[in-house]
């Protein structure tokens, strides 16, 4: 079973399939036992819209449904696709975090073969436009 239901991608989204088709967020088989039948047990809320000059912000709490599995009594719920699972942050902001890591790691090394290739290529690097001291 998949924690997280596609083709939501908005808060407001998710709220309206809550108030409309909210059956399409019962899974098929309990995630712990496999047995098929799961009653819904409520809401659990979540703080999902992180920063305050989001419109998403006015949403908070968002309600996300629970089930529990009739056999096994266990209870499981399943996620928008909007909201990331056990994060506090979108999607969006935890892609630009990790671009932005990934761009600092590698900045020394680009810088060090930078610089190995202005001692090489010196009418190149004039060429674009690049000084020396910049490297």
């Amino acid at each position: 079973m998949s924690r997280i239901v596609s083709g939501i991608d908005s808060l407001q989204q998710h709220i309206d399939t809550l108030r409309s088709t909210p059956e399409i967020y019962r899974p098929r088989h309990c995630p712990n036992c496999g047995h098929g039948s799961l009653w819904h047990h409520g809401y659990y809320s979540r703080k999902a819209g992180r920063r305050p000059e989001s419109i998403d912000e006015c949403l908070n709490p968002i309600p996300i449904p629970r089930y529990l599995c009739s056999s096994c009594r266990h209870s499981c719920s399943r996620l928008p696709s909007c909201i990331a699972p056990r994060r506090w942050y979108s999607w969006l902001l935890q892609q630009q975090a990790l671009q932005s890591l990934l761009t600092r790691l590698f900045i020394p090394r680009v810088q060090r073969t930078a610089g190995h290739w202005a001692k090489y290529r010196p009418p190149l690097v004039e060429l674009a436009g690049i000084q020396h001291a910049d490297l």
